[in-house]
Parts: C-alpha cells; structure tokens; sequence
C-alpha cells in the first residue's frame, strides 16, 4: 500500500527531528503520508533545533543527531519552490488573517500544492497560529477570500494543553476540517 501525499508544516517536522511530547503521533503520520513541504522548511527546522541548543534545551549530540535526521527527512520529501503567484498568495493571505510572513508562506505554499483546492487533502500542523486563521473566518467582501465548500483535513500535533485544536483533538475529534482560504 502507497503512502498518500501530504502537506506538512514545518511545526509538524520538528517531533521528527527531536524527542517532544508530539514524536510519537508525528512518527505515525510519517508512516501513514509522505511529505510535502514548503521550500523554506529545511531552514525553518534547522533554526528551531539550532535554538533549542542555544537554550540548553538539547546537548550537542542531540543537535546532531536532529540534524542528520532532518536531512534524512529532506532527501525524501517533496518540497514547493518559491514564485511570484505563491508570493502574491502569501501576501493576500497576510491581508485576511492574523498571520507571521513565514506561516503565510506555508500556507500558500500547502494551496499551493493542491491547486487551492485543498478537499480531501491532508495538512499535518503542530502550530496553533497556523490554524487560527481557518478557526476565524474574515469578514467576507470583494478582495477577500470566499469560504466553500473545499476543506483540508488537518491533522494536529500540538500539545493538548498548548493548543484550541489539540482541545478539539481530545473532545472526540482526532482531525479537523478546515474551511478552503482561496476562490480565484
């Protein structure tokens, strides 16, 4: 049986790379879809890890060992190339939604991936931020997104006590359907 392709943000790759409370359930996805990433993503856990060290969170050996297990990662996923629509995207996203540049680039990059058509599509997220956007909708008008029918199904691996998703996750709910961002 062929592992289906998902989106995974770079919060979802991290319990890969390093020993926390998500390891396991981020272990499990790994099994279950291949990943897709944004082109930034090897940077983006590369600095996690890398700050973790500076804060005496993991010793030497760890970040090595975290690092040499991301490059395992990245020699096997798919990773989204940065251009001009997926910038443009990006920014449009930043204008709707509470979000950080590089969490608008994930997400441009995850509709990126699926065509901005994000039904039945999988996208694998350990950062609560990230998710904000699809749990507040904008107030609809002519230069914002429309809210269809199209919805990615998000797999969670945040910390139950860190996270309004995890809440979800632990009321009965093991996925979440999010709201499609883009009508173009």
């Amino acid at each position: 049986m062929s592992k289906q392709p998902a989106f995974w943000d770079s919060s979802a790759l991290v319990p890969l790379c390093l020993h926390e409370s998500a390891s396991r359930q981020a272990h499990s996805q790994l099994r279950r879809f291949l990943p897709v990433v944004w082109w930034g993503s090897l940077v983006e856990v590369h600095s996690a890890i890398a700050r973790l060290h500076r804060f005496g969170k993991v010793s030497p050996g760890e970040k090595q060992k975290a690092l040499s297990q991301l490059d395992l990662l990245a020699h096997n996923w798919r990773e989204i190339l940065p251009g001009d629509q997926l910038r443009d995207l990006a920014a449009r996203l930043l204008d709707g939604h509470d979000l950080r540049a590089a969490d608008s680039l994930q997400l441009a990059a995850a509709l990126t991936w699926c065509q901005q058509r994000p039904q039945k599509r999988d996208f694998l997220c350990g950062d609560e931020r990230t998710l904000n956007p699809f749990q507040f909708p904008m107030k609809p008008d002519r230069s914002s997104f429309g809210w269809g029918a199209n919805r990615f199904t998000v797999n969670t691996l945040t910390d139950a006590r860190d996270s309004v998703a995890s809440r979800k996750v632990d009321a009965g709910c093991d996925r979440l359907d999010l709201m499609d961002l883009v009508h173009l």
